[in-house]
């Protein structure tokens, strides 16, 4: 298990030291992401780990690399086989729901030995989960300055919400996560130069290729796209722009049958199914999905964020509090939508979209006390050892509920 994610963690981190801004912030950086990548890989390569989507994914890129037709064609023909977003029923009917091929289709041009391909897929969720810590500390050094991303980066390499998605075997959705926060990060180099045709090319860039990646993405990044452009009136035309040539672009592409399927069956029958299967009154599904956030994170960071938020907003970074809010806003949006829905918006995957908005915030909280002497300092590490120690015991759960089965990865 070392040999497969020692190596290959050093190189990546050596990467990221080299591509750093500044050598001291870089070197925490690399150390962080390190750290990260061998937390999460001991888990997923772990000799006894064992999910049943692993298989599935690699089920996945066999029947799409046998499939035939096009690109769209082919993802729901390997959907329908695998049993991928399918049955989903409505009114009585099945559907094949929304899912992008694209993330697959690299695998698909290995050999066909499993355990490669399963490797592989791995290898790609793995660093994309550990690239987290980059992309928040990019994130916060735009938002808030450099002292707050380090801190930022260090909690996001415990995210407790990225070691269950990896284990779960989401990893499509990881890399549509680091996408969304990419997109995240070039809306914020973009409100600190409204001018920049660079910037904005790069912002357009990370939508598309979010929405491109994974479906929930339409969701999570449109709504922060509204909120940005709310806040960020200057840039409202050019950024809502962006954001509906990219959604129309991806559902041109990849999901024009199911639109098509979805406005001249599903949503007729949408009102009458959403009403007679909500077992959950509206009001208690969103409070269960806010407490959602308790369960993952715990009553402390959550603290340290509400009062990081705060410090936010007397930033003078420009545009960083008002991309810090838009963010904010999208998250409790979402979970709206999740509790006043009845269970048809439960695959938006808000709990992973807001770990890294958590991260910076409560990295800004825990820089502000570390700059408050010795005693804050001191504080400020106690801190983040108690936050460490909590989100490690969630690690241990969700590595005992996956990672006990010793010998499964023998079975096919």
């Amino acid at each position: 298990m070392s040999s497969k994610i020692v190596l290959p963690g050093l190189l990546l981190a050596a990467l990221v030291a080299a591509g750093g801004r500044t050598r001291r912030a870089s070197k925490w950086i690399a150390l962080f992401f390190l750290v990260s990548f061998l937390l999460k890989g001991m888990g997923i390569f772990h000799p006894s780990y064992f999910y049943p989507d692993v298989r599935n994914h690699r089920r996945y890129v066999y029947a799409f690399a046998q499939a035939e037709g096009t690109i769209p064609e082919r993802g729901i023909a390997a959907q329908m086989q695998v049993r991928t977003a399918y049955p989903r029923r409505v009114a009585g009917r099945a559907y094949a729901f929304p899912y992008s091929p694209l993330f697959f289709i690299p695998f698909t041009w290995l050999t066909n030995d499993p355990h490669l391909v399963e490797d592989a897929l791995k290898y790609a969720a793995l660093a994309a989960a550990a690239a987290e810590v980059v992309a928040v500390y990019v994130l916060a050094a735009m938002t808030l300055g450099s002292a707050p991303a380090v801190a930022a980066s260090l909690l996001a390499a415990f995210l407790p919400p990225m070691y269950s998605r990896l284990f779960l075997a989401m990893w499509p959705t990881i890399v549509g996560h680091l996408l969304d926060i990419f997109a995240i990060c070039a809306a914020a180099g973009l409100a600190a130069n409204p001018s920049s045709l660079r910037r904005l090319a790069s912002f357009g860039a990370a939508t598309l290729a979010s929405f491109l990646t994974y479906i929930s993405s339409l969701f999570n990044l449109t709504s922060f796209i509204g909120f940005f452009a709310l806040l960020q009136q200057k840039l409202a035309w050019r950024v809502l722009a962006i954001g509906a040539g990219a959604g129309l672009t991806t559902v041109l592409l990849l999901y024009t049958s199911f639109t098509e399927t979805f406005l001249k069956e599903i949503l007729p029958n949408l009102s009458s199914v959403s009403g007679s299967s909500a077992k959950t009154p509206p009001l208690a599904g969103t409070l269960m999905a806010f407490d959602r956030l308790r369960h993952f994170y715990g009553f402390g960071v959550l603290a340290l964020s509400g009062a990081g938020i705060v410090l936010a907003r007397r930033n003078r970074l420009p545009g960083g509090f008002r991309t810090l809010l838009a963010y904010g806003l999208s998250f409790i949006l979402l979970v709206a939508l999740r509790g006043l829905s009845g269970g048809l918006f439960k695959d938006l995957k808000e709990i992973l979209y807001v770990g890294p908005w958590i991260a910076v915030t409560a990295g800004a909280s825990v820089a502000s006390l570390a700059n408050r002497g010795r005693s804050g300092r001191i504080a400020a590490a106690l801190i983040v050892c108690g936050m460490v120690i909590y989100w490690s015991g969630k690690y241990g759960e969700y590595f005992a509920a996956y990672a006990s089965l010793a010998g499964i990865d023998k079975l096919d």
